[in-house]
Order: structure tokens, then sequence, then C-alpha cells
């Protein structure tokens, strides 16, 4: 079950339409029995993700109370724009502080299938060892898709399988989308995938130079592994410069620079062990060759033509400032968003698919969960990310590798939509559970 959503998902145009997202979070709630059916019981959480699960629990709560019809007063004093919604709609019977009732039932039914997630995850993954192989089906799968793109870049579209959703549906030449609608957000899950190719490069070839490895046979059949990942991994970084998607190039810069730079000022005998003349040339080279790919991408094109213009970015950003002045406790209703944008976006921004969405996640989740979910939301996130910092003296380039993926994420989340699609977040929360598998166990368990 849980191979079927790792592999399914992203094909679905990362779970863009309704009946796509609700088919994922049917997997999810499926595997989630199969695990409790057939697996016993795993050992206690640690306290982060107790923590993460309470503060999950209470948001998907929170959320739900935007579903209950309340008295007209009561409306009115904890959100006076909802009430005015109300009295200016014809037709309603009930008052919600969500303004879309159906919109927001959806949004928590999602909001549930991510929290249960988090233990359906633990129960079905408990060694280091079985997060890891998840985490390199991951990579099969985008690779997949990364070859699916390619093909119909090369051939305008002769091998189209998951056509685009309007209004996303632009000639392939104009950047590889893989099977979504938006490249901006299949770029970006690529780049989450990029650290981890990297890292399973890295090992193989530790495992082809490792003493264990003695036998000639051994040594091929470890040499043909480390040249196939390779090849995932360069295939992967193509397709993503072919996306022309400046923000997840952005992205994966600064989330490498940063979790880079971190763990080398955390740890004195990793920038023994990596700054060294031989590191740093091959890391010199290997940026000159991607520089050189980088000239001949449709990213490099797009810069050159575009430079860092906005596309209406700022003025988008500001139309849901409008909305939380309006929402500001309670927000709008998880969802709602493109059903109330109209009223406060300029008419320069026009009534295209773009502008129904704030183009930063940050802003469109204050702007219709309010303070406290906006707060809860970041609490069940913040305490899931402290547990990918613990010690890991096995596995901790896996460790980093999820950290980078996720860190990209939540940077793209600044000037891009991620959460339109439900898979992006799906795949956040998968990496920071299953980076938990990788940290060393506490003394004395």
């Amino acid at each position: 079950m849980l191979a079927s959503l790792l592999v399914v998902a992203p094909w679905l145009h990362g779970g863009e339409l309704v009946w796509e997202q609700m088919t994922l979070v049917s997997l999810i709630f499926l595997t989630m029995g199969f695990a409790v059916m057939t697996r016993p019981p795993a050992k206690p959480l640690r306290r982060n993700v107790q923590l993460a699960l309470i503060a999950g629990t209470c948001w998907v709560l929170y959320n739900t109370l935007s579903l209950l019809p309340l008295d007209s007063d009561l409306l009115s004093s904890l959100s006076p724009a909802a009430a005015q919604w109300y009295e200016l709609t014809p037709g309603n019977d009930s008052a919600y502080l969500s303004v879309y009732w159906y919109a927001t039932a959806l949004e928590c039914l999602k909001y549930l299938a991510l929290v249960a997630l988090i233990p359906t995850l633990l129960w079905l993954v408990r060694t280091p060892q079985a997060a890891r192989r998840w985490l390199h089906v991951c990579v099969g799968v985008a690779t997949v898709t990364a070859l699916y793109g390619l093909l119909n870049f090369f051939s305008g579209g002769l091998f189209e399988l998951s056509a685009a959703n309007p209004p996303w549906d632009l000639p392939w030449q104009d950047g590889i989308r893989g099977p979504y609608s938006y490249k901006n957000q299949y770029a970006i899950y690529l780049v989450m995938t990029l650290p981890l190719a990297l890292v399973w490069c890295a090992r193989q070839y530790r495992v082809l130079f490792s003493p264990t490895f003695i036998k000639h046979n051994n040594r091929r059949v470890a040499l043909t592994r480390l040249a196939i990942v390779v090849i995932m991994f360069l295939c992967l970084i193509f397709t993503l410069l072919n996306t022309s998607s400046r923000g997840a190039l952005l992205a994966l810069m600064v989330s490498s620079a940063a979790v880079t730079g971190g763990h080398l000022l955390r740890y004195r005998e990793q920038r023994q062990r990596w700054l060294n003349k031989k590191v740093i040339l091959g890391g010199v080279i290997a940026a000159g060759l991607l520089a050189v790919l980088f000239t001949q991408s449709a990213a490099f094109d797009r810069f050159k033509n575009d430079a860092l213009e906005d596309n209406g970015r700022l003025q988008l950003h500001s139309t849901a400032l409008e909305v939380i002045k309006e929402y500001p406790l309670t927000g709008s209703g998880a969802g709602t968003y493109p059903y109330v944008q109209h009223q406060y976006k300029p008419p320069s921004l026009g009534n295209s698919g773009m502008s129904q969405r704030v183009h930063n996640d940050y802003l469109e989740t204050l702007a219709t969960q309010g303070i406290a979910g906006t707060v809860l939301l970041a609490i069940m996130l913040g305490a899931l990310i402290s547990g990918m910092f613990g010690r890991s003296h096995s596995h901790g380039h896996y460790q980093l590798a999820c950290r980078c993926a996720v860190l990209a994420l939540l940077i793209q989340s600044v000037y891009d939509v991620n959460v339109s699609t439900f898979w992006l977040p799906v795949y956040a929360i998968t990496l920071c559970v299953l980076a938990q598998r990788f940290r060393d166990p506490a003394p004395g368990k």
C-alpha cells in the first residue's frame, strides 16, 4: 500500500484535482489500516513526534470548527467579514466561519490524512535500512517521470499520457512539466529528490571501494549499480534544468548551501574530512560542468529573457495581505482563498488561474486559517523538522538529504504555490518522518 502511494501520486498531476487528492487521501488511510492490521505496535514515539501529533490533531480539529453552523451574533464577533459574506450571499440557511463549506471540508480530510501519515510511516518503516530503501523508491519514481518528461520535451508531446490542466497546458518546449500541470511544482519535486539521488550515488561509491568487496563479481555488481544511480542523478539534473523554473533552482542552491554549511559548522570532524584539496577541486569541476549544462538549458533561456521578473507576485501578495486584514483571527476557511481573492485583487491581475493563488503558501495559510491555524501548523512542522537534526553516525548523509529537500520546499513556498498539489506536502511529511529513522537511538535504548 505504501508503494502504491509513492508510485501513483506523482502521476496524478501531483494531486491537483479533487478526485486525485481524494485518491491519495484514500491510499493514505488504506495504508494506515494495512499497517495496523499487519504489524505489531511500534516502539514509543519520540517526544518531537508526540508533539507533532498533538499539534496536528489540534490543527485538524481547529479547521473542523469552521464547518460548524454558528449563530449570527457569535459569527459576527469571531469573524465580521465571514458574517458579512453570508449576509450578502443569498440562499444560505446556515452561516459558518468558512466562507465555502465544501472547500474547507475537503481540506480537513487532506489535513487529517497528513497527520495520519506520520504514525503510519513510523509503524511501517522501523529501521534505517527500510527508510533508505523507501527513499530509493522515491528516486526511482522521480527518474521515471523525468524520462517521461524528456521524451515529450524532445518529441513535442508525442508520448503524453497525463495532459496538463488549464491554464498550465503550455507547449512542452516551454518547459518540462512531467506528469504535473504546473512546471514549477514539478521542478520542486525534482529538487526534493535530487539530494536523495546524490546521497545514493555517494553510498554506492563507498560500497564499490569498500574492503568487503574483494571478489571481482561483487565489484562488478557494485560498479553497475553505481553507474545506474549516476545516470538517474544526471537525468534528474538535466530534466530540472529544462523545466525553466528559476525559483526551484534558487531553492536548490540556497538549501544546499544552508544545510551543508550548517553541518560543517556544527561538526569539526566533518570540516576536517571534507574541506581538503581533493574535495574542493572535485566540487569546482562539478560546478563548472553544471554551469556549462545550465547555459544549454531552458532555465538559462528563461533567466536571459525574463531575468527576475516576478510575474505579478507582489500584487498577489498584496491581495493576500488585504484578505488577512479582513480575516485576521480565524481566516476565511481552509481552501477558500480562490473564492475570496477576487474581492480584493486589483483589476490588473485579471482572472487568470495564476491569480487565484497567492504564490506564497505562508500568506495563503494565514489568510485562510488565521493566526491560530497557522501557529498550530507551524508547531507540527517544527516538531517534525526538529527530529531531522538528531545525531546519526551511520546514515547521516541521508538525514542531510532529507533536510535539504524539505528546506528547498519551504524556501520555494515563499514565492510560489505548492499546497495546491497534495503530493508535495505528503512528500515533505514522508521525508520528515523517514529522517527520524536515521537518528541514533537514545542512550539506554
